[in-house]
């Protein structure tokens, strides 16, 4: 462990302030808001700059991804899709400053007040003491707690994405935590933080099987909800004139269909996704930019394919770059919920990133 140079402590203040703070709109741009955590991830970024190590060959590829994303991203949304690539470089930037703090003297007291808060605002807002906040609902009463965060799902899956990648826990403390999420409605979260918490079973999957399963998980939820003939019509003949451009929740009249309303109302929106990236075969390749699915997708996977393209998914299956258990645990996340592009979930992600990064230089260095 080493310390973090640069006032340590108002590092931690800051990035613990930007995840505590409640997400609040100051500036809105079309379907782009400015909170006052991008505020603060300005001053975070002025603390870490001189603390970023990376090395020429990383930063080249970084530099290449980059440009292209900004190239499609403008291609498709003009200045927004540039605004939108930002925000993702904003992610990673928060995802480093969460790295330099877990691999310093305040990694503990990191997680400690992280967990305490949340915890205190959760027991508070199901006891309908204080309100959930939601940006795009306001204040809401409900025992379906969210604490610091905009909804339940985020708060789920971010203590998922957490614990996955920076703690292990025995049967009997995962349990409880299963049950604890489960409790709060987000009914698919304790069953894709169960199973893919068994880490020895994930490990003997062979790789492009951990990538094509989660595709295959929906399209099976889709088959057996929705009939099999009614899907494939939508596919090839959609109920709207415009291919050109994304429709989300067109395809289908859900009035008549028994199956749970949000998974519903989830395959309406794949099918639609589906249909404008096959009506547009550059896009099926390469995606049309971060953040070009414009608000929520319900799943980070799907998503990934809209706005990276299918070459992503392909890169996965045959580079080993990424490890097979954070593969995995980067899929459950985003399975039914658009966890890469949660200003909360997204920078723990990248945090992980590095963090496992770290791991693998210090064992190659062992060797």
């Amino acid at each position: 462990m080493h310390s973090i140079n640069l006032k340590p402590s108002i590092l931690l203040f800051l990035v613990l302030t930007y995840f505590l703070f409640p997400k609040l709109n100051l500036i809105s741009i079309t379907n782009f808001n400015l909170r006052v955590q991008d505020y603060i991830s300005v001053l975070i970024l002025i603390f870490i700059i001189p603390e970023i190590l990376i090395n020429r060959k990383t930063l080249f590829l970084f530099l290449i991804f980059f440009s292209i994303q900004f190239l499609i991203g403008f291609f498709y949304n003009e200045l927004l899709g540039l605004v939108f690539v930002t925000r993702l470089i904003q992610y990673i930037l928060i995802g480093y400053s969460i790295f330099l703090i877990i691999n310093s003297d305040f990694r503990k007291v990191f997680f400690y007040l992280l967990f305490t808060f949340i915890v205190l605002s959760s027991i508070l807002q199901y006891l309908l003491l204080i309100p959930n906040f939601d940006p795009g609902r306001g204040l809401i009463y409900s025992r379906q707690f969210s604490g610091p965060f905009s909804t339940s799902a985020e708060l789920s899956y971010f203590m998922i994405s957490v614990l996955f990648f920076f703690f292990s826990i025995g049967l009997v403390a995962r349990s409880l935590f299963a049950i604890l999420i489960f409790s709060n409605g987000v009914i698919f979260a304790p069953l894709i933080y169960f199973s893919i918490s068994l880490k020895r079973i994930i490990l003997l999957i062979p790789r492009t099987i951990i990538i094509l399963l989660p595709y295959l998980f929906l399209i099976a939820l889709a088959a057996y909800f929705i009939d099999y003939e009614i899907l494939l019509s939508r596919i090839t003949d959609p109920q709207y004139e415009d291919n050109t451009q994304l429709q989300k929740g067109k395809s289908l009249n859900l009035i008549n269909v028994e199956g749970p309303l949000s998974f519903l109302f989830r395959i309406n929106k794949f099918l639609d996704i589906l249909v404008y990236m096959t009506s547009n075969p550059l896009i099926f390749f390469l995606g049309c930019g971060y953040g070009c699915g414009m608000g929520a997708v319900d799943s980070g996977i799907v998503r990934i394919l809209l706005e990276f393209g299918i070459f992503v998914p392909l890169f996965l299956m045959y580079s080993k770059i990424i490890p097979k258990y954070f593969l995995a645990c980067f899929l459950g996340v985003n399975l039914l919920f658009d966890g890469f592009w949660s200003s909360q979930v997204a920078p723990m992600l990248f945090a992980a990133v590095f963090y496992i990064y770290k791991l693998r230089i210090e064992s190659l260095r062992h060797k």
